[in-house]
């Protein structure tokens, strides 16, 4: 009886954020479409640009999934190319159509079946990364705001309200006492969790110097990224503001609400553009632009890395279908 309820339950959580997915979809799409003078600059970009915005992007991609490699070592494990760059496009590749922690479960069985790196590991790769990956993104938001409100007189409170929220919980966690909770419920066990895998960051000061080093570059190549886009596509802007669109950007990485961040990506950057004074709208085919790259990039490279993966798991004799959320409390 509890298992038919967990499964009505997931099922309609799935069909919940799909609906979602279509709302947001439908919302843009009713903004856009009276805007097409906008869009047409999509179609105007030549070879040479396109060709430094994929291959900025390649660097990114390498400087995300080398994240996995610095930490994974950590544990004593040499995580191959295919490992920590491949499965990292594969799974990006799957996020496109599976939601929540789909690509997060899959990555976890595979390195645990392949390397014998536990699962518990792994998500402490993960949490751990993502409490670093937060503190990073507010402080540099935080100095961006500062430096455009100097400069423009510009001081948008829900910004700031989003930047301070956000570092607070960071800090929260990063310098959280570390006593585990006693109660056994999901979110408890996600806090544990992350305590956990903080500490183990922590605790270990050169790979604290190397991941936070790794975030900043990140930080930095995403804002030219994000500059280069709008200029590319006609619109003025200067690197400060880029630099803060990048940041709202990749703060959708903790919205995962919908199958690849549909929709949440756009919004974000396109309410920075909004208030940066550039435009909903740019920032909206901005992100568009970079979806459509970013998506070309893990439908090509993340399919060719999954035709190895897949023949990896054939050959470990892992079935993925096995593998459910329990088994990444491990």
């Amino acid at each position: 009886m509890k298992n038919t309820t967990n499964y009505k339950v997931k099922k309609l959580f799935r069909i919940s954020i799909w609906l979602f997915t279509l709302i947001i979809i439908a919302m843009l799409f009713f903004y856009m479409r009276n805007r097409k003078e906008i869009l047409s600059g999509l179609l105007k970009i030549n070879l040479k640009d396109l060709l430094l915005l994929i291959f900025i992007w390649i660097l990114l991609s390498f400087s995300r999934s080398y994240t996995r490699k610095i930490m994974a070592a950590s544990f004593g494990v040499r995580l191959k190319f295919l490992d920590w760059y491949g499965l990292y496009l594969f799974t990006n590749m799957l996020s496109l159509v599976i939601p929540a922690r789909g690509d997060f479960i899959f990555s976890a069985a595979y390195l645990k079946k392949k390397y014998e790196l536990p699962i518990s590991s792994f998500a402490s790769i993960i949490y751990g990364n993502s409490i670093l990956l937060a503190l990073t993104l507010s402080l540099e938001g935080m100095v961006v705001l500062l430096y455009v409100g100097l400069r423009k007189n510009i001081w948008n409170l829900n910004m700031w309200y989003i930047m301070v929220g956000m570092a607070t919980l960071a800090i929260f966690f990063a310098f959280l006492p570390h006593k585990k909770f006693s109660s056994k419920k999901w979110i408890t066990k996600k806090i544990n969790n992350m305590i956990e895998s903080w500490k183990k960051l922590r605790s270990n000061p050169v790979l604290l110097m190397k991941l936070t080093s790794l975030e900043i570059f990140g930080s930095v190549l995403f804002a030219f990224w994000m500059f280069s886009s709008y200029r590319i596509l006609g619109f003025e802007i200067n690197f400060p503001d880029a630099f803060f669109a990048g940041i709202a950007c990749q703060m959708s990485y903790f919205f995962k609400l919908t199958p690849g961040n549909l929709g949440i990506r756009e919004s974000l950057v396109g309410f920075v553009s909004q208030i940066t004074k550039v435009g909903f709208a740019e920032g909206v085919t901005v992100t568009l632009l970079q979806r459509a790259l970013s998506t070309a990039g893990f439908l090509l490279l993340g399919g060719i890395s999954g035709i190895f993966i897949i023949r990896k798991i054939l050959s470990l004799g892992l079935n993925i279908k096995h593998i459910d959320s329990k088994n990444t409390d491990d």
